[in-house]
């Protein structure tokens, strides 16, 4: 499908939002570290919300519950969580503080976000997974319920996956067996 049928199916289900609404809304799943806890309420998202990020993209009954599981399990495997981030609408920083009131019919059509993660995970050899990059939230004209949820990501898909091999611990002499098998599998493929 495409994000049009997913923002007219879901209009029919969910109230509709003021701008200001679901700007709020998706501030505070931001401060809850949401797409790494999945921990956030989502309540500004339509129920069949297109998620695309630079690995998958997926969309349909259920995808709001199927994102907030999927980070959720990458959450369970993360350690030493840092994440900065940023909300931006027409370019304005809108972090900290919501716009001057904003017309329905001026109102724009998605709230963008920058964001840089860093963690740990739960692995033997204890890789670090680190990205930068943004996600627009694309806005239903018929509702202002989040339609479209599109990553982008500054870094190459295949650099963080071969990274994902490099051991945290830069120290050879003090490494398991586990570190020095991912060391040498990652000098093989770098």
């Amino acid at each position: 499908g495409d994000s049009s049928s997913a923002s007219s199916s879901s209009s029919t289900t969910q109230s509709s939002l003021t701008f200001q609404e679901a700007l709020s809304m998706i501030r505070e799943d931001y401060k809850q570290d949401y797409f790494v806890t999945g921990q956030g309420s989502m309540k500004a998202y339509a129920d069949t919300c297109r998620f695309a990020d630079d690995f998958s993209s997926f969309q349909g009954e259920n995808a709001v519950n199927r994102f907030k599981t999927n980070v959720q399990n990458l959450g369970s495997l993360c350690d030493d969580v840092s994440i900065d981030w940023n909300l931006y609408v027409s370019d304005v920083d809108v972090t900290n503080e919501t716009p001057p009131k904003i017309d329905a019919d001026t109102a724009p059509s998605s709230i963008r976000s920058t964001w840089r993660f860093k963690a740990t995970l739960r692995l033997p050899w204890r890789p670090i997974l680190a990205a930068k990059g943004g996600t627009e939230h694309v806005l239903s004209p018929e509702n202002n319920r989040v339609c479209e949820h599109i990553e982008r990501w500054d870094s190459k898909p295949g650099d963080v996956i071969v990274n994902l091999l490099r051991p945290s611990n830069g120290d050879e002499t003090t490494m398991n067996t586990w570190e020095k098998i991912m060391l040498a599998i990652y000098k093989a493929v770098k």
